[in-house]
């Protein structure tokens, strides 16, 4: 009764006349905001926008660039020595990249997925890998 008083809020009788506080997202508005994500590097972020957008191919490349970036986070050893943690994420991350070029009809992005997975391949020093 005291924030009715000072009209700090709004009596609404019936649920009709209530304000509509939140709407549902359409696709083309989940899949813009995955983009822009993406964009930006956000890549585990891009993945679930793209899935709300019902766009499988774009999640599995936005999965693959997610899965280099953890790689990435992990330090290279030292000369001579091998870190099998390393050597799985990068793995991991190439073959998901191989997995999106297969998955595509443009030559273009073929082109960059199976660069980026060979060059993941390089990374660990697997030279067959990343001939393949």
């Amino acid at each position: 009764m005291f924030w009715k008083a000072f009209k700090l809020i709004d009596d609404c009788p019936t649920a009709e006349s209530a304000p509509r506080l939140a709407t549902v997202s359409t696709s083309e508005e989940w899949a813009e905001t995955a983009q822009n994500l993406f964009d930006h590097g956000r890549y585990s972020q891009a993945m679930r926008c793209y899935e709300r957008a019902s766009k499988p191919r774009e999640r599995d490349v936005a999965y693959a660039y997610h899965l280099r970036e953890q790689a990435k986070l992990i330090p290279a050893p030292r000369r001579g020595f091998s870190d099998p943690a390393r050597v799985q994420a990068y793995t991991e991350a190439a073959t998901a990249f191989q997995k999106s070029a297969a998955a595509s009809t443009i030559k273009n992005e073929v082109l960059a997925y199976n660069r980026i997975a060979g060059d993941c391949y390089a990374e660990i020093g697997d030279h067959a890998g990343a001939g393949a």
